[in-house]
């Protein structure tokens, strides 16, 4: 039976780089939500200034947690976990951020802070390490992408709450979110591909032993002996030596 074809290891990293770009996209989103959808928050919960900017404290709060449970994780488990863990968590708090509740907006505030602190290092560092001597461009491209989601971010939630339509964008960011956070789970990361390669001379099938083992490690000149008809295997043979000529005296 046929193996199935490998897919390279270059279109694994595009699959890759693509969830990175798409990601952070919509990361920027979130970063800068507070600012447009806070005068909704003082409408709604009649907050005075300093319950107002507590909200940012806890959206920069639990970035800065995310960072450090982060750093745990992915020198534990590599970048992947931190990347699914991330954007579970942005989901989650873009979700119930349209709650009726002071508390709850507060929870949910925490939720996708903390999801940024655990998404923005693993993609920077993911990306450092698929691009090699291009990761500094690459990166730079990749905050040109937080950048559109960043800029965009303010438009969508005027039209939104124009329309009365802010809880369905946010449950439609939120499945994007948790679309990534899936899609992560079954990406190569470059620490797999690497893996791969290392063990393919390992993994070659038992049909193929000997001849090719033989050609490789025989000189020239066996080689034609092995190619040849009838005489495979005889090449490596020893041949036995001569019996010593008895000594004659004269």
């Amino acid at each position: 039976m046929p193996a199935l074809a490998e897919v390279p290891a270059t279109e694994k990293q595009t699959r890759l780089i693509a969830l990175l770009f798409a990601g952070f996209v919509l990361t920027g989103v979130p970063t800068v939500i507070m600012g447009p959808i806070l005068p909704v928050f003082i409408s709604r919960f009649a907050l005075n200034d300093a319950q107002a900017g507590l909200f940012f404290t806890v959206q920069f709060a639990t970035s800065l947690a995310g960072v450090w449970l982060n750093t745990a994780l992915s020198s534990w488990r590599g970048y992947r976990p931190g990347l699914v863990v991330g954007y579970i968590l942005t989901g989650a708090g873009l979700s119930f951020l349209n709650a009726p509740t002071h508390g709850l907006a507060l929870a949910a505030t925490s939720a996708y802070g903390l999801g940024y602190g655990f998404t923005s290092p693993s993609t920077n560092l993911t990306a450092a390490e698929v691009g090699g001597k291009n990761s500094a461009g690459l990166i730079s491209l990749l905050n040109f992408a937080w950048g559109i989601g960043a800029v965009a971010c303010s438009p969508l939630i005027m039209l939104a709450v124009r329309h009365r339509h802010l809880s369905t964008l946010l449950v439609m960011l939120a499945a994007c979110a948790w679309t990534l956070a899936a899609a992560f789970l079954f990406v190569k990361f470059p620490a797999e591909i690497h893996a791969e390669k290392s063990e393919t001379p390992a993994n070659m099938p038992a049909g193929v032993p000997g001849t090719a083992f033989r050609l490789a490690t025989t000189s020239p000149a066996s080689v034609d002996e092995l190619l040849r008809p009838g005489t495979a295997g005889t090449a490596a043979m020893p041949v036995p030596a001569e019996p010593a000529k008895a000594a004659v005296w004269r």
